[in-house]
């Protein structure tokens, strides 16, 4: 119950709160979040490769929980393979970045893509890892309201890429 209310705080909180725009490296709040999970569970063996500096445009505070949600998804849906595999790269095109997020989990069925980003629509039970179904439709308010998107593609068993547009920082063109 506490997981489910403190996930309804957090979509209710990106909804709401002011936008901060700054430069944002990606690259290091996935590699975070990386360590925080393996921080949490030592015993897993994990491969978590961040290729650096992705970086977008937006509020921190707002885009630090996509790759929180994601990372953490990719995580939980690949307790059954050792190691977990979670690849983090991108690349900038046009105005905008993409940054995939891939995991080689346990995967969903495509026909049910359309529900995932809704809230409280989950596609694996409790046994899977199967959460309140909150967290991608936090991530699908975020990237809206940064003027992106999220997209997935999965095969069952063989696992999930998750794909995010967002505008590209003004410092990644003086970077290139």
């Amino acid at each position: 119950m506490s997981g489910l209310l403190s996930a309804l705080n957090d979509l209710s909180y990106v909804t709401r709160a002011e936008l901060r725009a700054s430069d944002v490296d990606l690259s290091l709040l996935a590699e975070w979040i990386g360590a925080e999970l393996q921080d949490a569970e030592p015993g897993r063996r994990a491969e978590i490769h961040v290729q650096p500096q992705l970086h977008v445009q937006g509020d921190e505070r707002l885009l630090k929980l996509m790759p929180s949600q994601l990372i953490g998804n990719a995580w939980k849906f690949s307790r059954e393979r050792e190691p977990i595999r979670i690849d983090v790269a991108g690349e900038r095109i046009g105005d905008l970045v993409h940054v995939e997020i891939r995991d080689q989990g346990i995967g969903f069925d495509m026909r049910y893509a359309h529900k995932l980003f809704e809230p409280f629509q989950r596609l694996h039970g409790p046994d899977q890892g199967g959460g309140h179904g909150l967290g991608l439709a936090i991530v699908r308010r975020i990237a809206e309201r940064h003027r992106g998107s999220v997209r997935a593609d999965s095969t069952p068993d063989a696992g999930a890429t998750f794909t995010l547009e967002l505008p590209a920082t003004m410092v990644a063109e003086e970077r290139a």
